[in-house]
């Protein structure tokens, strides 16, 4: 499982992406703590995380059978002050061609595709930027239950 940064291109009624770039979110030069440091949002206000043109963030995952899943990721908010907290909305993409190892893939968005959302933390924030801003557990899962 990885996140990269892709230049994307139109092709046709799909996508091209390539030249992947690694992307980490966690750590002190991450891009969460490296965002915060640049754009000072007020501490405790919600923020998003500007997307870059041409680019596309990309979650990827091989299953167990070895089918790779690929998402592109739609927006991530969050809301940082001892903590902080982030929300990303991801979008299933389509596999056309290429594989794991693949250097470019094409790709389509489904036409009927949802996004989801995947809520994460880390343990640095705007009130503590000298922290080592590592994945933890949120203090309360508010609305990570479905009442039914």
């Amino acid at each position: 499982m990885s996140f990269c940064v892709y230049e994307v291109t139109a092709d046709g009624g799909a996508y091209c992406l390539k030249n992947p770039r690694p992307l980490r979110f966690s750590g002190a030069t991450g891009v969460i703590a490296t965002f915060l440091r640049e754009a000072q949002p007020p501490a405790g206000e919600p923020w998003t995380l500007p997307e870059t043109p041409g680019f596309w963030r990309v979650f990827s995952q091989a299953e167990r059978n070895g089918e790779l899943r690929l998402s592109r990721v739609m927006r991530i908010r969050g809301v940082s002050d001892r903590q902080t907290e982030l929300l990303f909305t991801l979008s299933p993409l389509t596999l056309k061609s290429g594989d794991a190892a693949a250097a470019e893939w094409h790709v389509a968005a489904p036409s009927d595709a949802r996004e989801w959302s995947e809520q994460l933390a880390l343990d640095a924030g705007l009130s503590d930027m000298s922290g080592q801003w590592k994945w933890c557990d949120r203090p309360l899962n508010i609305g990570a239950a479905v009442l039914g």
